[in-house]
């Protein structure tokens, strides 16, 4: 388990023995979790890339 920053938020990265990932951080108000089969680049890629949408 360390500590990872996701566009300027702190950020939990656990990378199992199985070679499962788990990335996790809020964004303001929302808790974000991504868990899979991903090295820990591609899953901090894949955090980086995200964005939030406004549906109203």
């Amino acid at each position: 388990m360390k500590k990872a920053n996701v566009k300027g938020q702190e950020a939990t990265l656990i990378v199992y023995k199985n070679g499962f990932s788990k990335l996790s951080w809020v964004d303001r108000d929302i808790f974000i979790s991504i868990v899979g089969n991903i090295s820990e680049d591609n899953i901090l890629m894949l955090a980086n890339s995200t964005k939030r949408v406004n549906l109203q």
